[in-house]
Order: C-alpha cells, then sequence, then structure tokens
C-alpha cells in the first residue's frame, strides 16, 4: 500500500494527546477531558459546553480516565510520506 511504513530500527514514540477524566463514584459522575489542538499546540480543557485553554499538567490527574495517544511521525522518503491533514489523504 501507499501509505503503508515498513518496519523500522527505531522504536515507535507516542505522545500524549488528550485525556477523558471522570470525577464521583461508580453510581455515577461526570465527565470531562483535556486534550490538545495539534494545529497550535496548545492545550484545552472541555467541560459540557465550556471550553478554556490550560497546560499538559492539567491532563495527569487521579481523575484520569482513557488516555489518548498520538505516534510520532518517522522520517520517510516524501513519496511514501503518511498524510496528515484530509486534504492530503484525497489527494
Amino acid at each position: 500500500s501507499r501509505w503503508h511504513i515498513g518496519p523500522t530500527e527505531e522504536a515507535p514514540l507516542y505522545d500524549l494527546c488528550a485525556v477523558s477524566q471522570h470525577s464521583g463514584g461508580l453510581g455515577g459522575g461526570h465527565y470531562t477531558a483535556v486534550g490538545q489542538n495539534w494545529r497550535n499546540g496548545k492545550w484545552y480543557s472541555f467541560n459540557d459546553s465550556s471550553v478554556s485553554e490550560t497546560s499538559p499538567e492539567r491532563a495527569v490527574s487521579p481523575q484520569a480516565y482513557v488516555l489518548f495517544y498520538r505516534r510520532r511521525a518517522t522520517a520517510v522518503a516524501p513519496e511514501d510520506a503518511t498524510p496528515t491533514t484530509a486534504e492530503e489523504f484525497v489527494q
């Protein structure tokens, strides 16, 4: 496949990009999230209809429930490069 990248000698690296958080007990509670905008690199806190800028340190907390990671890009030849945007993928 054009988008397949074969094995490399380097171990893949992943960066934390978002965390779903839960507060409360097993019978109920409240979910919030902290995530990084991949375009501007800033971190945001999401709580119902409220969104505010925050720090990546706020993503790491005892309320962390589900962690999301993004694999770092590896150096590949341009003709084999993995698309990073929808526009690149459809070209």
